[in-house]
């Protein structure tokens, strides 16, 4: 009897505890004072990433108060022309670490603090750690203003939630979800379907992707396929969903997918959380081809032997089904959110037994997932080392000349077939005849489609240039012996204005370092990478007011050519 207590009373205290932890992950204040809506949701589909948090919107405009979620202190301040921009890191007690990113300005003693290593070592980037004791925040505390800085579309609060002890993102919706509305379910807009590789699918008899786009019924409100699909051997399916919530008009990702067969489950997937050194693994997650052909995410729902990912549940086969069988395979989706409103999805694939053809291996090299791979001539090396592919590829190469590169433009496999996970040593071999300009000023260059020279880091040696690749296409080695452009902006009225702007731009090799002085002292200037624009805000504390003074602006590309502007004003 007195055991059967002892057990009945840890299990409770059990229970408690694990309430008690649950609630204090969710107790906290909202970042913003206003009605909170979302303009995006947790692992969304993104450009090689998933995304990481939740934006908010903060009324369409920079400057809006930002509070801290709960008790804590400031770990990290970071400042950058791209990514978070301006982005603070809170560490809770509880073992979470907030994050607010794109900011337009801190609160007071975290601006003081940043702009003191600013202008100690004369850089605006900045991305500094703090003990434990040097900063301190309170829930609901004052933290700064919502702004656009960094690789941000528009004015809002990019919100993270991260276990500090691994830094993995995790899904902020349990923190927040009180605070947000969403009775709205997400919607199918099209099924693609895949043959996979190795002869082995067949799809409307071609061996190519087929999309089949839903239709409404007018009358029934039905959604359908108007076209019937027929496969045989083995195929992926990939599904094209997005999600809505109440009071905003945004699309979101869909929270979790799962398909069935004949009503088994073959996939499913949901994003609660991931590691950062996975996030690019979302180039297997979608189609990556139509990705980067059409500009739209297909999500497949079968998971390449290459995919590290861990967000996939009830895996059959790895998600590939195999159609063996004159007769119709039923297939149901189910796209869920986060607040558990679902939509569903039935359509049939009539398996029609057909032959089908080898692919045409001319100007081809199998290259292998789980293998180092390497494509070697006399003036070309590159190695993809084991890991950087998802699954086998047919690697295609080829080489033309033009006139305006100092070598041949190698065609490796092609940008929009198949993705690389990590960064490939690529070496490429110039004759000195090539060889026209100082070699500090060439570099390897990806050609994309609208020819535009993608540059990339390089060094020369012994008569080859050497980088890292993390993308297949078309490279070459060039040169650029152009200086930036500077282009100031109404510069008669810096003084009257109290604010120096400047636009930025270099055409070839792309801006490495500027360097702004008034009056022959550094003088800090922010840069807004995506507008190519530089500011810098005058203030008493720094300068004279009401004397001359004389600015100065150098610009450095990645090729080392400068540029200089100088200009008297009065302030």
């Amino acid at each position: 009897m007195v055991l059967k207590r002892i057990i009945v009373v840890s299990l409770f205290f059990l229970l408690f505890s694990a309430v008690t932890n649950v609630s204090a992950q969710t107790i906290g204040t909202p970042p913003v004072k206003i009605p909170m809506y979302l303009s995006a949701s947790f692992g969304e589909l993104r450009n090689n990433h998933f995304h990481s948090g939740l934006d908010i919107k903060i009324g369409g405009k920079v400057g809006l108060p930002l509070y801290s979620f709960d008790d804590g202190y400031i770990s990290r301040i970071s400042v950058s022309p791209g990514g978070y921009g301006k982005a603070l890191y809170i560490t809770h007690p509880n073992g979470y670490t907030t994050v607010y990113g794109h900011m337009d300005g801190f609160f007071d003693e975290a601006e003081n603090y940043v702009k003191k290593y600013q202008y100690d070592h004369e850089t605006f980037e900045a991305d500094l750690s703090l003990p434990e004791n040097k900063i301190r925040v309170k829930r609901g505390q004052f933290i700064g203003y919502g702004g656009n800085t960094g690789s941000s579309g528009g004015p809002h609060l990019h919100f993270e939630v991260r276990n500090t002890q691994t830094q993995e993102a995790l899904n902020p919706m349990p923190f927040v979800e009180r605070y947000l509305t969403d009775s709205r379910s997400p919607q199918i807009q099209e099924i693609m379907i895949i043959p996979m590789n190795d002869d082995a699918g067949i799809v409307n008899g071609s061996r190519s992707k087929r999309k089949f786009p839903l239709v409404t019924h007018k009358k029934t409100g039905i959604k359908s396929i108007n076209t019937g699909i027929t496969a045989w051997g083995k195929i992926g399916v990939a599904v094209k969903a997005y999600d809505y919530m109440n009071n905003v008009n945004n699309i979101f990702g869909p929270y979790s997918i799962m398909l069935k067969v004949d009503g088994i489950q073959v996939f499913g997937s949901k994003i609660d959380h991931f590691a950062f050194d996975e996030t690019r693994y979302l180039n297997s997650f979608v189609d990556f081809e139509n990705w980067k052909t059409n500009g739209s995410f297909f999500m497949k729902s079968f998971v390449d032997p290459g995919n590290k990912l861990r967000i996939y549940n009830n895996l059959k086969d790895r998600g590939i089904i195999t159609i063996d069988e004159e007769r119709e395979y039923q297939l149901t989706y189910t796209i869920s959110d986060y607040f558990g409103n679902t939509t569903g999805f039935d359509f049939v694939i009539r398996g029609k037994k057909e032959v089908i053809s080898k692919p045409d291996d001319a100007n081809t090299q199998r290259m292998e997932y789980n293998k180092d791979n390497k494509y070697t001539r006399s003036d070309l090396e590159l190695d993809i080392p084991e890991g950087n592919l998802y699954t086998d590829i047919r690697f295609k190469y080829g080489a033309r000349n033009s006139m305006d590169c100092l070598s041949p433009v190698y065609t490796l496999h092609q940008y929009e077939a198949a993705p690389l996970h990590g960064y490939c040593p690529l070496k490429i071999k110039i004759s000195n005849d090539r060889l026209t300009a100082d070699a500090s000023k060439c570099y390897i260059a990806r050609i994309d489609k609208n020819n535009r020279k993608i540059y990339h880091k390089s060094r020369y040696k012994n008569g080859w240039f050497e980088t890292q690749i993390r993308d297949f296409g078309d490279y070459t080695v060039v040169s650029d012996v152009t200086p930036p452009v500077i282009t100031p902006s109404l510069p008669d009225k810096w003084g009257i204005n109290g604010r120096i702007i400047c636009k930025i731009y270099d055409k070839d090799s792309g801006i490495k370092s500027y360097k702004g002085q008034i009056d022959g002292a550094f003088y800090l200037m922010e840069y807004d990478s995506k507008n190519n624009l530089l500011s810098a805000k005058l203030e008493s504390s720094r300068i004279q007011k009401g004397t001359n003074h004389t600015f100065r602006l150098v610009v450095t590309d990645n090729c080392e050519n400068e540029a200089e502007y100088t200009f008297e004003f009065v302030w």
